[in-house]
């Protein structure tokens, strides 16, 4: 029978080099059909679908809040949420929040046809979430950079009571570097303030999100300033932190600075049943 000789010195034979190959193939195909966003976003918006919007319930300490996130997305169907390698929901980026947020807010009909109240539209205004966004600092300085999704936030345990997590710095090399004696950091922001941003310009990429974000605030809330980023100024070591998003009543104020034991309650996002209920 006619063989094949692969690096190694062992003789395969082409029925198994084929098995091998078909093998390979199916691993790529997977591999490749995997849906691949944005690293500013954990949610697959690219979906021609009516997304719906919850929130879990507030729970203290981040991995405990985590781990029931995913309990409830792994749960769901219709979860839009991106996994990762593990086959872990990830929580929505502060990105996605800002988002979903415009999306539900320019949505003024429900499916059956029926209007939807301003009660209804501004609902996710209302709320605060905590997000899969980072915000790691270099102690000693006012450095710090703003990412996404790092794994260490990710791997957060259950039961981690500590304030933050531990990083080297300098690893990070993801995401974009700020500082914190930066204009736009620390400080409230009219509206030409934050579109001109470039801390903003990073949390949130899309031109239009980040455009109706600064009209619904400003022009529709009433809001002269709002938008602050809060990051701690000198630390004393490299950590990391997650990304806070408080709600209209505060501002929409991000937060750098609180502890991964605080209250936290994440946004989820998933597709609407067809025929389903209208959103609230």
């Amino acid at each position: 029978m006619k063989a094949l000789k692969p690096l190694g010195s062992r003789i395969m034979s082409v029925e198994e080099a084929l098995r091998r190959l078909e093998g390979m193939s199916d691993k790529q195909s997977k591999k490749d059909t995997r849906i691949k966003l944005p690293e500013y976003s954990a949610v697959n918006w690219s979906r021609d679908v009516t997304q719906v919007y919850g929130r879990t319930d507030e729970i203290k300490l981040y991995g405990a809040a985590l781990e029931a996130f995913r309990r409830q997305a792994l749960a769901n169907p219709l979860s839009l949420h991106e996994v990762d390698d593990q086959g872990r929901p990830i929580p929505a980026t502060l990105y996605d929040i800002f988002k979903a947020r415009v999306e539900d807010y320019d949505t003024f009909r429900n499916p059956d046809g029926s209007t939807r109240t301003d009660k209804q539209r501004k609902a996710l205004w209302k709320q605060w979430f905590c997000t899969s966004s980072d915000i790691v600092y270099k102690g000693g300085t006012t450095k710090f950079k703003l990412t996404q999704k790092l794994p260490r936030l990710l791997e957060i345990p259950e039961h981690f009571t500590e304030k933050y997590f531990d990083v080297d710095y300098d690893s990070v090399t993801n995401g974009q570097e700020f500082d914190s004696n930066d204009s736009d950091v620390n400080e409230w922001l009219t509206r030409s303030e934050f579109l001109a941003s470039s801390v903003w310009d990073y949390l949130i990429p899309d031109q239009h999100v980040k455009t109706r974000t600064a009209e619904i605030i400003f022009n529709e809330f009433g809001y002269n300033t709002a938008t602050k980023l809060l990051a701690v100024g000198r630390p004393n070591k490299d950590h990391g932190r997650t990304l806070f998003v408080d709600s209209t009543d505060s501002s929409c104020t991000v937060y750098g600075n609180i502890s991964l034991y605080y209250e936290i309650a994440f946004l989820r996002v998933a597709q609407e049943n067809a025929g389903g209920a209208p959103k609230k």
